[in-house]
Formats: structure tokens, C-alpha cells, sequence
């Protein structure tokens, strides 16, 4: 039987709803929860939080015995994979993906841009206040939010308004600033979207 590999392993990840969104992918909440030191502060972080390694590890015994076996996938291929995507693509997607922001942001005319880790007058902005950037942008302060293409399309979910709640509290407490923007991204294409300020808050 030929078969590629990842793309089976990808689809019985979905089946059994490991995929989830909530605490896979650079854009996931558990992800944004804090600023990480490192992956294994990360990693002991979702064992604390979510699933020991022992559940992840009775999980892919689940997915062998069902469906693994049948397909000539061995456990340790599956456990293997589930934690390349939970943990190492979690952690170093994120870290890329700002990489690739800012040099994009560069490019399109935006200037002194630093990460919300590296500003030491505000403290943990992508947590508190959903800003992951700032620079400055036709010679005004902005912040910058980074966000999937996906999201924009699905924006008026309910954490699209906790995140414009967060932003209209930073621009509230720093007035130096004129707005959010969010910058979208599909694969390596980004594009600029929405502007969030005190006067327009749907940033339409």
C-alpha cells in the first residue's frame, strides 16, 4: 500500500479531534498564554494544563489499535507526530510567522518595528492587549496584530471581540498610539486588513 505518511497521520490527528485549534497552531490560545522562555517550558506547560503525556501517549494506542495498525503505522510514528504538530510546529510557528511580519511590515514602509516581548513600557501586549507588533506607519504609533487569512474570514466570532475589547483598552491606556492593524496572512502572503482605533472599533 503506498500512502504518504503525514497526510494520514494529519487526517486520523482531525478524526480524533487532536487537531483542535485551541491548543495547535501559532494562532492557538494556549500558545499566546504567556511569553516562553523555551520549548520545554512550553511543553511542561500543556502537560500541566491540558494532557499529560501519559494521555497523549494512551491516545496513539487508541489511533494504532483503530486505525494505525491496519494502515502499517506504528505507535511511536503516531505519538511522534502528534508531538511534532502540539508542540514543535506550535512553538516555531509562531516565532516564523512574526519573522516573516516584520520583514513584510519593512518592506511596506513600516519603521522601527519591535515584538510585543521586546517593549519594556508595555508588559505581556499580546496576552493583555492582542498586539504582537509595534512600529510606526505613515508617521503615527500602531500596533500590529497578526492573524491567519482564516480568521478574517470567520472574524466575527467571539474571540474577534475579545481581541477588539483588548485593543480598544490599549489604545485607552496609551493614547500615543493611533490604532490596530491587522496584518493577514495566507501560507507566506501577507496583506494588510483592518484598522481598530478609538473612533472606529469594528475597523471597518
Amino acid at each position: 500500500m503506498h500512502f504518504n505518511k503525514e497526510t494520514v497521520l494529519n487526517e486520523l490527528i482531525n478524526k480524533y479531534h487532536y487537531n483542535d485549534k485551541r491548543v495547535v497552531g501559532c494562532v492557538s490560545d494556549i500558545i499566546h498564554t504567556k511569553k516562553w522562555h523555551n520549548l520545554y517550558e512550553y511543553i511542561d506547560y500543556y502537560h500541566t494544563n491540558y494532557l499529560t503525556d501519559s494521555q497523549l501517549k494512551e491516545y496513539c494506542v487508541k489511533i494504532y489499535t483503530e486505525h494505525g495498525k491496519e494502515l502499517g503505522l506504528e505507535i511511536i510514528e503516531i505519538y511522534n507526530y502528534l508531538c511534532d504538530l502540539l508542540f514543535y510546529r506550535t512553538y516555531t510557528g509562531i516565532i516564523i510567522k512574526e519573522k516573516q511580519a516584520i520583514q513584510w511590515l519593512s518592506i511596506n514602509n513600516v519603521y522601527n518595528i519591535i515584538k510585543s516581548s521586546d517593549n519594556k513600557d508595555i508588559l505581556n501586549a499580546d496576552v493583555n492587549f492582542a498586539v504582537d507588533l509595534f512600529g510606526i506607519y505613515n508617521n503615527f504609533n500602531y500596533g500590529f496584530q497578526i492573524k491567519p487569512l482564516s480568521y478574517k474570514k470567520d472574524k466575527m466570532k467571539r474571540d474577534h471581540s475579545i481581541n477588539i475589547q483588548k485593543n480598544i483598552d490599549f489604545l485607552t491606556i496609551f493614547p500615543e498610539y493611533k490604532g490596530v492593524i491587522y496584518i493577514y496572512y495566507d501560507k507566506n502572503i501577507f496583506s494588510f486588513g483592518e484598522t481598530i482605533t478609538l473612533d472606529n472599533r469594528e475597523g471597518e
